[in-house]
Parts: C-alpha cells; structure tokens; sequence
C-alpha cells in the first residue's frame, strides 16, 4: 500500500507570481525526484506501451461512460429504460448525438489499446497475453456492437 502522505511530502513545490497577459498569475510548480536507473527513465519515456498506453487510456476514460458519456445522457431506445417502446426511436436529441460520438471514440481508444498493449506482451515474450489482446482487438474491431449487446 502506499503511504499518500510521505508521497505528498515527497513532492517539491514552488510557489510564485508568473507574468501572463493580462498582469501577473500566481503559479506552482510540483516537482518530483524517482529513484531509478536512467534505463528504466528512458523506457517509460519511448516505449509505445508507456507512451501511448497513457493517451489511449485518457481517450477511453473520456469518452466512456466515466466523464462525457455520462454528461450527455442517451436516448431512451428500444426497451430501455424500461417502459420505453420497443424499436429505435424516430428522432435523436443533440445529447444522444454527442453521448454515440463520444461512446464511438472511446471504443476506438479500447481497439487502440488492445494492439497497443499486444505489441508490449509480445516484445517482453508473453505470446499467451499478446495473442489474446490482439484478439479482443481484432474481434472488437470487426464487429464492435455484437460484443456490446446483452440480448
């Protein structure tokens, strides 16, 4: 478990006035120091898994029903919520556009990471794991709203 409050206490912060635009700014700046080898630095820093695993993972986490799913709720469609007629509706609202826009992005981001993560089993010789993300990637590509549907 990690002790929160040593890592805090571990953090360096300076805390001053910046000049912006529009006059002056009072701004912090968090630094921290990592004991590691310079090797291990540098491949968090170029390998694809730590350097795209990070965006991909913000993309999904987005997009899903975590932040901006969430915000733009979907219309009621073809049995749900309960109640609601069976059937695809005759119109969608602004926010069951953007709620299947930022949905679709999010499960690209999923795709994304299922290769990007492959490549990274497969470079570190765990064939077993990089078979099975390429598959759930490849599987969710071809037809993504079979893998979705619960009916």
């Amino acid at each position: 478990m990690i002790d929160i409050v040593n890592q805090i206490n571990a953090t360096h912060r300076e805390i001053g006035n910046q000049a912006v635009a529009t006059g002056e700014e009072r701004s912090l700046l968090p630094r921290r120091a990592y004991d590691a080898p310079i090797e291990d630095v540098r491949d968090a820093c170029t390998d694809p898994c730590h350097t795209w695993g990070p965006v991909i993972q913000t993309a999904w986490g987005t997009g899903d029903d975590d932040v901006a799913a969430a915000v733009f709720s979907a219309d009621p469609v073809d049995g749900f919520p309960p109640g609601t007629p069976v059937g695809p509706p005759s119109s969608i609202s602004w926010h069951g556009m953007v709620h299947f826009l930022v949905a679709g992005v999010a499960f690209l981001a999923l795709i994304a990471a299922c290769f990007v993560f492959a490549r990274r089993f497969a470079a570190a010789g765990r064939r077993g794991w990089a078979a099975f993300s390429t598959t759930t990637g490849a599987l969710f590509l071809a037809d993504p709203h079979r893998l979705t549907r619960t009916g």
